[in-house]
């Protein structure tokens, strides 16, 4: 039994050192030079795997340590005794949500690792050449079902190196990613590894000469590279190989060297000509929900909004936070005013984008992705979650539809504005979009009080729609409730923020770029 979990055992603590470093590089810890080698040791120990079951546990392990430490600003959730939850379940209802983010992310991951592990033993060392296109394809497609959430990127852990986020709108964001992966790869290929043996199983096959006749031969036979099923030579792909890495890795160190010398340009036409300004309410989930209707809440940005316009009168656009404008906004304003919001339309509703403009029809643009047990239910009607939490007191009712991806831009002065409403931030595809219909001013709405000003997901995002910014070489604008909202150019450079957990009217500052 011993000798039987020894193998696993050992594999298991170099993939357990690689979910480590790659969490420790996460925004919110910040270490992001960990990601260019945190998946080495797995990597490493993937070439020891001797089976297909050791290296699925190896997934396992790397996923639910990365994505453990990843998804932590999940336990910010709690309290939610603002949803009906006492402070029994709040907990174990925080617990419920961080478990299956992070159990399903890490499946993934181990579906991914065993995709790399097949490679690995048909192809040998070439085999983990194709482990960029198995992490990028995989992280991504099998983030399409219900449940998805594609957060575990590594790219996002670059948002502060101004050289990696020039690279990412040379390269792509899909580009990027796979040289990050890369990276790791050549540095494996570095080092010796051991391909696993294999065992005569087709017709024809047989031991190699002397097998079983008593001598003193080991009848097990050689690993593929140096003899074949038979006993023949076989040419090894090692001496090819050798080379690569050293190629490869020096390659890659003076791109990033001429990436750093000619940098790209920065374009803040737009923010000069619209001089936007964003209100960060610094509402509580809690004041939100229990204290403060509608009336309130629109009595509360109305005045923040006259505020805005005494202090900065010279701005021509003015930006609130997620879920404060409803259809009908009763106030009127003499600049244009953008906001997240609900509306509906024949009785459907729509979690959104709202923009009013004086003695113009207000225009709306929907929202495409929404958020699983946020905004929908996936998998079961919504009938049969509110029969399961109404003995516990807790109300719950959805029914947001899905927005159309055929919806028009939003457009100012000229100008097209493509919004995304709070996670969409997360979907490349959505922002490429937006680029490809000549949206030329991106804008995240979020609400991130449900987590309590959680740090590490502040910073998570904030990174995120920096990458955003840059990967489309587009000006963004994040508004949160509670922060942290920012202006960012478009290298995904932060021009100006309001820090979290404060009221702030604040618009751009050029001169006072972070």
């Amino acid at each position: 039994m011993v000798s039987i979990i020894r193998p696993y055992f050992k594999s298991v603590q170099l993939a357990l050192l690689s979910g480590v470093l790659l969490g420790l590089s996460v925004p919110g810890i910040g270490l992001w030079p960990l990601a260019w080698i945190g998946l080495v040791p797995a990597l490493y120990a993937l070439t020891r795997c001797e089976s297909y079951t050791q290296a699925f546990c190896q997934g396992l392990v790397l996923g639910g340590v990365y994505y453990g430490i990843l998804f932590w600003w999940f336990w910010g959730l709690h309290p939610l005794t603002w949803m009906g939850f006492s402070m029994v379940t709040s907990p174990l209802a925080t617990a419920l949500a961080w478990g299956m983010a992070m159990g399903s992310q890490t499946i993934i991951l181990a579906i991914i690792w065993l995709a790399v592990y097949a490679c690995y033993r048909k192809l040998g060392k070439r085999g983990l050449l194709l482990a960029p296109v198995w992490w990028v394809l995989g992280i991504w497609f099998l983030n399409q079902q219900p449940l998805g959430l594609p957060w575990g990127f590594l790219t996002y852990t670059q948002a502060g190196v101004p050289a990696c986020r020039d690279a990412v709108f040379r390269l792509t964001f899909w580009g990027f990613e796979s040289l990050m992966i890369m990276v790791n790869v050549l540095i494996v290929l570095r080092y010796p590894t051991r391909i696993p043996k294999l065992t005569p199983f087709a017709k024809g096959c047989s031991l190699p000469s002397g097998a079983g006749e008593g001598n003193d031969k080991d009848p097990s036979p050689a690993p593929l590279g140096r003899e074949g099923l038979l006993g023949e030579p076989i040419p090894s792909i090692g001496n090819r190989l050798t080379l690569q890495p050293r190629v490869g890795l020096t390659g890659i160190l003076l791109f990033f060297i001429l990436n750093a010398y000619f940098p790209l340009h920065n374009n803040n036409r737009l923010y000069q000509t619209l001089q936007p300004m964003a209100i960060q309410g610094n509402l509580s989930i809690e004041a939100e929900r229990l204290y403060l209707n509608q009336n309130d809440r629109n009595a509360y940005y109305q005045t923040l909004i006259q505020k805005a316009l005494r202090q900065y009168p010279q701005t021509k656009l003015i930006l609130l936070p997620e879920g404060v404008l409803t259809k009908y906004w009763p106030f009127q304003t003499p600049i244009p005013l953008l906001a997240g919001g609900i509306y509906a339309v024949d009785r459907h509703y729509y979690n959104g984008a709202l923009l009013f403009q004086k003695q113009k029809p207000p225009q709306y643009m929907a929202k495409r992705i929404l958020v699983p047990f946020g905004e929908t239910t996936p998998f079961i009607p919504d009938a049969w979650m509110q029969a399961w939490l109404k003995p516990f007191g807790i109300e719950y009712s959805l029914g947001f539809q899905t927005g159309s991806w055929d919806q028009s831009p939003l457009t100012l002065a000229g100008f097209k504005i493509g919004p995304l409403i709070c996670f969409e931030a997360l979907y490349p595809t959505l922002t490429q979009h937006y680029r490809h219909e000549g949206v030329q001013l991106l804008v995240t709405f979020s609400n991130l009080g449900w987590y309590h000003q959680h740090p590490m997901l502040e910073q998570q995002f904030l990174a995120i729609n920096q990458i955003r910014a840059a990967e489309t070489h587009t000006p963004l604008i994040l508004v949160t409730n509670t922060g942290v909202s920012a202006f960012i150019d478009n290298r995904g450079r932060i021009l100006s923020r309001a820090s979290s957990g404060s009221l702030k009217l604040f618009k751009f500052n050029d001169d006072n770029s972070l």
